[in-house]
């Protein structure tokens, strides 16, 4: 099956966003199944389609729903933030996507939450593993800086936690580690984006990049000796894919999403606080050998578990089953 799409993302997402880089990715790969994807910010005109897909569920799908979009034309993405805090926060979003035609999480974990909650859903919930384009992500594109740096990719919010990375690394410095700390995404939350700034400004080892073009990832992450995720949620980090797929060393908080996408310490280390933290980061940039394995083994994780087209055969295969077929089933009778 085949038809039009309206992808609709968050309001104000810059182009490298999360949300962004994953509707581009899918609308890419979707034409090769014979599906045509406008992308669109919520908010702007709905143009005419099949099928609308809202990246993200609270802040994209319960508002479109307000604004008289029909539910049974709709799929949301549950991410990070709207599964993970919410719904905690507000569970009566659940009532509000109740007659969604599918919801689709990235992980078994984020469906067992959903189905916690919500288990007359458990025909409309859908795992779909996020993909990577492994042709732009891939080793060799960079070699590691001097001194050794960890890089932070991704904009700076209040679920980021990118001030703590600075606290994590004051620590481990304060202790004789000398290791850069490179930021780089937008500043898209006020508050954390000053304290940030803040905090940069008296460290001379921290280096402020600000976004960046998507075209230029592949060789920072090829010249970190760490890619760092210090996230209070996750769906599946992008820039974590991105890193693994170009076999550098990652290192993220043990929270879900993250879990789901890393093995510790075959394709990557997981931390819950600033004493694991450093024990962890204290092995990586010691044992050069043992990090190059564990980038070779993230590498063929994305390339065996996550690929961008395989991703979008797996949207198509949604939307024909969950979408275009009911409602071919209703046009009959």
């Amino acid at each position: 099956m085949t038809g039009t799409i309206t992808s609709v993302i968050p309001r104000n997402t810059p182009t490298t966003g999360g949300n962004a880089t994953s509707a581009s990715r899918v609308a890419s790969q979707l034409a090769a199944f014979g599906w045509t994807t406008t992308i669109i910010q919520e908010g702007a005109p709905l143009p005419p389609a099949d099928l609308i897909l809202a990246w993200n569920a609270v802040r994209v799908g319960e508002r479109l729903i307000q604004n008289g979009v029909d539910p049974r034309s709709l799929v949301v993405v549950w991410t990070g933030t709207d599964l993970w805090e919410n719904v905690e926060q507000d569970p009566g979003v659940l009532t509000r996507l109740d007659a969604v035609a599918c919801h689709i999480v990235f992980t078994d974990e984020a469906r067992e939450r959903l189905l916690q909650r919500a288990p007359d859903w458990a025909d409309r919930i859908r795992v779909i593993t996020p993909g990577v384009e492994e042709e732009m992500f891939r080793p060799g594109r960079g070699i590691e800086v001097k001194p050794p740096m960890v890089l932070v990719a991704g904009g700076i919010r209040a679920v980021k936690r990118t001030h703590w990375a600075i606290e994590l690394m004051d620590r481990v410095r304060s202790r004789g580690l000398a290791l850069d700390l490179w930021l780089v995404g937008p500043m898209r939350e006020a508050a954390e984006t000053e304290e940030v700034t803040k905090r940069a400004a008296t460290r001379p080892w921290v280096r402020l990049w600000g976004e960046v073009p998507r075209s230029a990832m592949p060789s920072l992450y090829c010249q970190a000796t760490v890619v760092l995720n210090t996230s209070t949620s996750e769906g599946v980090s992008n820039a974590l894919m991105e890193a693994m797929a170009c076999g550098a060393a990652v290192v993220a908080t043990r929270i879900p999403g993250n879990t789901a996408l890393i093995e510790e310490r075959r394709t990557g280390w997981l931390f819950d606080d600033v004493d694991e933290f450093e024990a962890v980061l204290r092995q990586v940039v010691s044992r050069r050998s043992w990090r190059l394995a564990v980038g070779q083994a993230a590498r063929r994780q994305m390339a065996m578990e996550h690929g961008a087209f395989l991703e979008a055969a797996r949207y198509a295969h949604v939307f024909g089953q969950q979408v275009i077929q009911p409602r071919m089933e209703l046009w009959k009778h």
